[in-house]
């Protein structure tokens, strides 16, 4: 993994001197020595692992993959994937920089499998990616241990994320039913193919739907119809897709109800850069309320969810969408500055977000 450093250039008291050089295990004699790399190196023994040159440590940033230097333009990291080096090319590697994966850029299209929750790669020689059947879909073995596969799985998780709701004095009616579908199926629903859909709030629609009741692999014998009515008068249901990690529905559902709050609250219409991002709050918000360390449910999500949950923040805040990252950026300040019920109320009157 490439990492930026600069190397800190000593003069050490005689009370230091006598230690032992990283790069030739012999004992450091001078008073002048390169402290770096939890080691400490002779001036001239600081070299570049590729083209054994010294590093000057008093000018240049250096990489290091593991306890080696190297000259950053020397540098050519190992893939994580097929374990080669990766290949000089101008887009250098593909780097996941929140699960620490370095891959070559071919696999983007050779076919190597990709989990569609947690974006990692499947290291060659290792098995367990589990393909869905739907919509080219796949998921490690960590997202399909929490992976929620068919609707009645989800209830439960739905009226945790009500009572959230209810604390936050904004109570969504209870008969919005929440169905999981295909991709096919969710994309259907939605006008804007472009987006990078896994949820949806259905509004003043009368259809029927398939909705995924059963694990299987075949589509037709996983899903039934199910018939969208209005009887409340305004949002039909909520379809999250299927197979997504309990975290990541949670944060889904939670996204999702505050369409349904706004519209079954009176709220007018309003730019898809203001209602998504305060939406893409409210997610964020569960999302920090479930993986806080003094939270009474912190004990219920193993130690992937909760890497999982980190992951998904930090897809939030990081976003380049205009319409999510964006949206989100500008709702999030306006609560951290005015507060969620003085935001909302900001809203309700002038359609966008106080600043």
């Amino acid at each position: 993994m490439l990492t930026k450093k600069v190397i800190s250039l000593f003069i050490l008291s005689n009370n230091f001197l006598n230690r032992i050089c990283a790069g030739c295990n012999s004992v450091i004699c001078e008073s002048r020595k390169i402290d770096s790399l939890n080691g400490y190196w002779h001036i001239n023994c600081f070299r570049c692992r590729a083209c054994n040159q010294p590093i000057d440590g008093s000018r240049e940033q250096f990489a290091s993959c593991g306890r080696y230097p190297y000259h950053k333009s020397c540098y050519r990291p190992k893939c994580d994937v097929c374990k080669n080096i990766v290949p000089s090319n101008p887009l250098g590697s593909l780097t996941n920089p929140f699960w620490k994966q370095e891959s070559c850029p071919s696999h983007a299209h050779d076919g190597t499998p990709r989990c569609t929750c947690c974006f990692r790669f499947q290291p060659r020689g290792t098995k367990g990616y589990i393909d869905l059947h739907d919509a080219n879909r796949k998921l490690c073995p960590e997202c399909m241990d929490s992976a929620i596969m068919v609707t009645n799985k989800c209830q439960p998780l739905y009226a945790e994320i009500h009572q959230f709701y209810e604390g936050l004095h904004m109570p969504v009616n209870k008969r919005v039913p929440l169905l999981l579908v295909e991709n096919e199926q969710l994309y259907a629903m939605v006008s804007n193919k472009s987006l990078d859909i896994k949820g949806v709030c259905v509004r003043y629609m009368e259809s029927t739907i398939n909705i995924v009741t059963k694990q299987h692999t075949t589509p037709e014998k996983r899903t039934r119809p199910f018939k969208l009515t209005l009887d409340n008068g305004i949002v039909s249901g909520i379809l999250i897709l299927f197979g997504l990690p309990r975290i990541l529905t949670g944060f889904m559902i939670a996204h999702e109800m505050m369409h349904a709050w706004m519209n079954l609250s009176g709220y007018e219409p309003m730019s898809e850069e203001v209602e998504e991002g305060i939406s893409q709050v409210m997610g964020h918000m569960w999302l920090e309320c479930e993986l806080s360390s003094s939270s009474s449910r912190n004990g219920r999500w193993s130690n992937y969810e909760r890497k999982l949950g980190e992951f998904c923040k930090y897809q939030v805040e990081v976003s380049p969408c205009p319409i999510y990252g964006n949206g989100f950026r500008k709702a999030h300040q306006a609560v951290q500055k005015f507060g969620l019920k003085k935001t909302l109320q900001h809203m309700r009157r002038t359609g966008n977000f106080p600043f």
